[in-house]
């Protein structure tokens, strides 16, 4: 026998080709079930994101008179159907992130907060939550020493 057979040639060329056809299947599959999953993540994150959001009730700058900074109060109210933890908040003055100590806001509460700055004249305090950021312009009084 100089070679392999014409038949048996065939039956290897199918189960190669079946082979790799079974191969080419379970990536896609695959490949195509994590793209889903991923997918599926992301969207109901990006969901929870969108039902956090904040309203600024009210926002003042007065000047603390005891150390020569402006006490920056405001209030905001969680306009959103989702809690929104502490983290998840920031608060900007003229772009410049402040240091706050917030709390939880339960959806559809309201609550003070506050920080100090030097800074005086017209300015733009933003909030920012997951849903995206609100601002409100104050304006801070000159410091007296």
């Amino acid at each position: 026998m100089k070679g392999i057979s014409a038949v048996l040639a065939t039956v290897l060329i199918v189960v190669i080709t079946v082979a790799i056809i079974g191969l080419a299947y379970g990536w896609a599959t695959g490949m195509f079930k994590m793209v889903s999953d991923t997918s599926e993540e992301n969207v109901g994150k990006t969901t929870d994101n969108m039902m956090k959001s904040v309203q600024i009730i009210a926002a003042k700058c007065e000047d603390t008179l005891a150390d020569n900074t402006n006490t920056v109060t405001f209030t905001i109210r969680s306009t959103g159907t989702k809690d929104i933890e502490a983290a998840e908040l920031s608060a900007f003055l003229d772009e410049e992130l402040q240091t706050v100590t917030f709390a939880n806001l339960l959806a559809g509460t309201s609550d003070d907060f506050s920080f100090t700055t030097d800074k005086v004249g017209d300015l733009n305090l933003k909030v920012s939550a997951p849903a995206g950021a609100v601002d409100e312009d104050i304006t801070c009084p000159v410091l007296t020493p």
